[in-house]
């Protein structure tokens, strides 16, 4: 074997020597490896296990809050229990307030005028009837002027029927006497004095001409038997009595006709100028609308706009000695003790909304912070609104210490399901962190325990409790939010 492959018969040995050395130092490592792993993996097992046992220990700890007596007195703590009561899920919507559109009106002229004066300020207070501006006017003038001669004319009328109803009593009472066929001189001594017009002398003068030509008849009779007279002067003088007593019956039967007459002329008189009389007045108080008043000074034009309910001047939208057409406005009167609350109600709350006229809701206010008002549901709206595409619900707010105005923002509570029963607890009551709801139980004195609940409906007043209380079972009311943050503390320690 020569020298070369001896060396190369070494190197091989070698490079095989070194690669069985590498091999086993391979397997070694990978031996301790997985000893001291598995060692190091039982020994991490049980510090996770102490550290579970320790945090589960310490979030039962967690769980309860202890306040030191100073720390007791300033959280306000107070209790209430958990009890059964009604309760039905309630929509927030927004809503403002406005005027009651019965109970407010924008003053207008109600003719062409000029304004003389005005009686009252913004601001002002003032009762039904009350004077609030004087206006005077040209057409109220000619109205007032036809009323007058139709006052004339009703006066005319009603004497003229008084002399015709006095006259035709006493016509018949003439009537009814001269058929007892009086002497003339007792006819005239009844009736003097007493109106019968033109009957008097039309009927007395032929009652006399009656008379004598009956008398003249009768003194005939036995002259004639005694040949005194002849027999065709005698028939003469029957004739003639006869011819009288026609003509007097003919008097009285025109006279009672046309005292019926006249006195029925007289009371159609009176009836027309009584109708005329109502007719100008009526004129004048549609002229003048509900709200004026024809004035009793001497200027036939002045009229007065009164208040047609009692309430406060809102704004005054002329000045005196200003010309104003018919419809321009003169001031504005509301009556604020009762004010509507409009809520805007969309087209998916229509069928879940379960209100009825003459229910309350309840109306919250930014304004207000921590009051709740009660409102008077008065009406649903009838149309959608083609901007919010909503219904107004109206309820009425009462206002009688004017603590609300007009264009307040408002937050409604309005029912979307029917009243059910069921566990409930104060709202107030209730905390939350992150996605879970508690409560707070007493445990003991100055310690107060957390309990998990599920929570059903929810109103700004109740809290509806489906799981973790009991009925009777007591709960922090006022204070939680102080206990929680107690707890949230201690946490963080």
């Amino acid at each position: 074997m020569s020298i070369q492959q001896t060396k190369h018969s070494r190197r091989t040995t070698s490079n095989l020597a070194l690669k069985n050395v590498g091999s086993v130092l391979v397997v070694l490592g990978l031996l301790i490896v997985a000893f001291w792993g598995s060692h190091f993996v039982h020994v991490g097992d049980s510090h996770n296990t102490l550290d579970d046992k320790q945090d589960t220990a310490e979030h039962a700890v967690s769980n309860v809050v202890t306040l030191s007596p100073e720390k007791l007195a300033s959280a306000g703590i107070h209790l209430s229990k958990v009890a059964t009561a009604e309760i039905r899920g309630m929509k927030t919507v927004s809503g403002t307030v406005g005027y009651d559109s019965t109970r407010y009106v924008i003053i207008e002229a109600p003719v062409d005028s000029v304004v003389e004066q005005l009686l009252v300020k913004p601001g002002q207070l003032v009762e039904q009837g009350d004077a609030l501006a004087v206006l005077s006017g040209s057409d109220v003038a000619l109205a007032r002027s036809e009323i007058n001669k139709c006052e004339a004319d009703v006066r005319v009328a009603r004497v003229d029927l008084d002399w015709n109803v006095e006259t035709q009593k006493n016509l018949a009472q003439l009537l009814e006497t001269l058929k007892q066929s009086p002497t003339i001189e007792d006819v005239v001594n009844q009736f003097e004095g007493k109106v019968l017009g033109e009957h008097r002398d039309h009927l007395l003068r032929t009652y006399t001409q009656y008379v004598l030509a009956h008398s003249i008849a009768e003194r005939t009779k036995p002259l004639r038997e005694q040949g005194v007279v002849s027999g065709k002067t005698a028939e003469t003088r029957l004739s003639d009595q006869e011819a009288a007593a026609a003509e007097f019956l003919a008097a009285c039967e025109q006279s009672e006709f046309d005292g019926r007459l006249a006195l029925t002329r007289a009371q159609a008189e009176a009836e027309a100028a009584e109708q005329a009389l109502a007719v100008s007045k009526e004129k004048l108080r549609l002229l003048l609308g509900p709200l004026a008043e024809a004035s009793k000074s001497q200027s036939a034009g002045r009229f007065e706009i009164r208040a047609p309910f009692a309430g406060r001047i809102e704004a005054s939208l002329t000045s005196p000695a200003s010309r104003l057409t018919r419809g321009d406005a003169i001031m504005s009167l509301a009556d604020t003790t009762m004010l509507w609350v409009s809520a805007l109600i969309h087209q998916h709350d229509w069928d879940a909304l379960v209100v009825s006229p003459t229910e309350t809701v309840s109306v919250s206010f930014p304004a207000l912070p921590d009051e709740q008002f009660e409102a008077k549901v008065s009406f649903v709206g009838p149309e959608v609104s083609p901007t919010t595409l909503a219904v107004s619900l109206v309820a009425e707010l009462q206002n009688d210490d004017g603590r609300f105005r007009p264009g307040m923002f408002a937050w409604v509570d309005l029912p979307v399901d029917k009243p059910h029963q069921a566990l409930v607890v104060p709202t107030s009551a209730v905390q939350r962190h992150e996605s879970d709801a508690f409560v707070f139980v007493p445990d003991g004195p100055g310690r107060f325990r957390r309990v998990d609940v599920a929570i059903g409906l929810e109103t700004p007043q109740q809290v509806e409790i489906k799981s973790g209380l009991t009925d009777g079972q007591e709960v922090v009311d006022q204070g939680a939010f102080f206990l929680k943050s107690e707890l949230l503390l201690e946490h963080e320690e």
